[in-house]
């Protein structure tokens, strides 16, 4: 199955991270979400069958940052920066006033992180005995997304 990352950067030019939460709320139910507290790109997602690329990172950014990010937003200025197997990985830049129009799923909590090139040693990679409660842990395709993002 092919997978999509954005990782958008801001004014600072740091990189937006999400933060998955413990649990997400779908149709009034609560279900456990895999790998809670994990950090991944601002928004990411499977590509559904019979979808181009293109169209599944249009909507994955609705569905994880909500329609009036997505509707302000031009998709179109993304740029593929790394490909690790099925992954593709696309960087981009928001604008304080697109980030004041995200709202994010209810599969992510605590907002969107900030990280540049001087947190990177701070990351940790998700694995045996790494708690992502206790800071930023991805999993190791994104890490190396990042790593190569942030040229650290």
């Amino acid at each position: 199955m092919i997978s999509v990352g954005v990782w958008l950067t801001n004014d600072d030019n740091k990189v937006l991270l999400q933060r998955r939460a413990e649990t997400t709320a779908e149709r009034g139910l609560v279900k456990p979400q895999s790998n809670p507290f994990v950090c991944q790109p601002t928004f990411n997602g499977k590509v559904e069958p019979e979808e181009e690329i293109k169209e599944a990172v249009k909507r994955e950014g609705r569905e994880e940052l909500g329609a009036s990010f997505a509707d302000n937003f031009s998709f179109e200025s993304l740029k593929m920066f790394y490909k690790e197997g099925p992954y593709y990985n696309f960087c981009g830049q928001i604008t304080k006033e697109q980030l004041k129009l995200v709202k994010l799923h209810s599969g992510a909590t605590g907002g969107l992180i900030p990280v540049g090139k001087q947190d990177f040693k701070n990351i940790d990679v998700l694995g045996e005995n790494v708690d992502p409660r206790e800071g930023i842990v991805l999993f190791p395709d994104q890490y190396n997304a990042l790593k190569i993002l942030l040229r650290a």
